[in-house]
């Protein structure tokens, strides 16, 4: 990023940055989630057992995101991280995302089989009539066969719509993620429209077609506006194993959910179903923690890199009292209207009291969910890749399981939502801790030795 494109990053108020960037952002990463709950609504009212099949796949979808969006937080923290270079090696970190990807897809497609028996779905299966088993199990692989095919097109416009805020290109950025998110709600109302008699084989020829589509004008329109970033400086940055740490933190959730779901269901297969709102639900309850983790890195790593260290955490302290009033504000609104919310999106569901602890319990853990989800995201930006490695790992694969099972055992299917909401607080206040006491207390030290060397040379 040139001098002049990073000045608005370096000089601009923190809360001018945040409204600039989050609103640029907002419509994008809003009508990508609503997609997402629309899509699970669609499900639901056209056929219950259709909506339990959707949920055994949430877990692979949440790691075929994750995959994604783990590679365009690495292409993200490389660029900025190359503050005053002109050429940032775009095309070696898309060129390896999509390498990466076919891997990936391979080994998923290859143990697909093995993945979906570990959530139960045989199991569930074999309750089902030999016409109806048959019928749900071609449909599901279909699906599923024709996401993973395609996560090459998928990683690669994470990486563009990344490396366009790099760039601080962030109107082309929200405009190609709206664009593509529009693409597949016009798609989706077709099908609606139709009553498609295989809608998963169908929604998955959707998914794959857009998606190719849209990684191609992605790489057309980085080659258009930025073809001097596209390949590599001499000070590119060696980041292997950041790379390597950052996949591993973007699957962890995708991993958790995947353990959450094998506990849940065996204590009750009706959480299957539910998890297949609930969790587009709380995507999108958690909006604007998912837009400043798409924007916030590149302006706090931006500063970071820049020795601007107490100007970083000045803007990220900004970001999490934003977080806390804004998810108070929603869960608040949820618990309000979610008579309305659930007549909307699934009316007839005979899951109702699980979704109504959920509505009860967690929206307002998102306060603390929220602040992990930026934290993390800035500490890979300021190359602390490691330090978020061991946080979410903590949280997502010890904390969450462990308070889950316990909540379980002792209260029953409620107790399962308030061991997920406990999981959350705890996260929160430790990373509040760390910003407010902490981070400051280092930040002040560092930045009254710098006054104090300048003042030596001074004299």
């Amino acid at each position: 990023m040139q001098k002049s494109q990073t000045l608005c990053y370096l000089s601009a108020s923190p809360w001018q940055l945040l409204r600039k960037t989050t609103a640029i952002l907002l419509p994008a990463i809003c009508i990508l989630l609503a997609y997402d709950l629309a899509e699970s609504s669609m499900i639901a009212n056209t056929n219950e057992q259709l909506l339990q099949l959707y949920g055994y796949a949430q877990p692979l979808f949440v790691i075929l995101m994750a995959f994604a969006v783990a590679l365009s937080v690495r292409t993200n923290m490389a660029m900025v991280q190359l503050v005053d270079q002109k050429n940032k090696g775009l095309f070696a970190h898309i060129r390896f995302g999509v390498f990466a990807s076919a891997a990936v897809s391979i080994f998923l497609l290859l143990t697909l089989d093995e993945i979906l028996a570990l959530f139960g779905f045989s199991e569930w299966l074999s309750t089902l009539s030999d016409v109806q088993s048959a019928e749900f199990s071609s449909e599901i692989m279909s699906f599923l066969t024709m996401r993973i095919s395609t996560l090459f097109a998928l990683v690669v416009i994470w990486q563009v719509s990344s490396a366009l805020r790099a760039l601080n290109d962030c109107w082309c950025s929200a405009l190609y993620l709206l664009l593509w998110m529009v693409c597949k709600s016009v798609g989706l109302t077709v099908l609606v429209q139709q009553v498609e008699p295989n809608l998963l084989s169908s929604l998955g020829e959707l998914h794959a077609f857009v998606d190719v589509l849209f990684a191609a004008i992605g790489l057309s329109l980085v080659s258009m506006r930025h073809k001097s970033s596209l390949f590599a400086s001499d000070k590119a940055v060696n980041g292997n194993l950041d790379t390597v740490l950052i996949i591993c933190q973007q699957v962890m959730p995708a991993s958790s959910l995947a353990l959450l779901t094998f506990i849940a269901s065996h204590f009750d297969t009706a959480f299957i179903a539910v998890f297949a709102l609930t969790f587009k639900i709380e995507a999108l309850a958690l909006l604007i923690p998912m837009v400043l983790t798409a924007s916030l890195p590149a302006i706090v790593g931006v500063n970071y890199w820049s020795n601007n260290k107490k100007r970083a955490l000045g803007i990220l302290k900004s970001a999490l009292f934003l977080i806390i009033v804004m998810q108070c504000v929603i869960a608040v609104l949820l618990y309000l209207f979610q008579s309305q919310l659930f007549a909307g999106i699934c009316p007839d569901c005979q899951q109702i009291v699980l979704l109504k602890y959920f509505i009860q319990f967690m929206p307002i853990s998102y306060v603390g969910l929220g602040m992990s989800m930026v934290y993390v995201s800035c500490l890979n930006a300021m190359g602390k890749s490691k330090q978020a490695m061991v946080f979410l790992a903590f949280h997502r694969l010890l904390l969450i399981p462990i308070l889950a099972v316990l909540g379980l055992n002792l209260l029953g299917n409620m107790g399962l939502f308030i061991g997920l909401a406990v999981s959350h607080f705890i996260m929160g206040g430790f990373v509040f801790y760390q910003i407010a006491v902490v981070y400051s207390r280092s930040s002040d030290e560092q930045y009254d030795m710098v006054q104090l060397g300048l003042q030596t040379e001074k004299t």
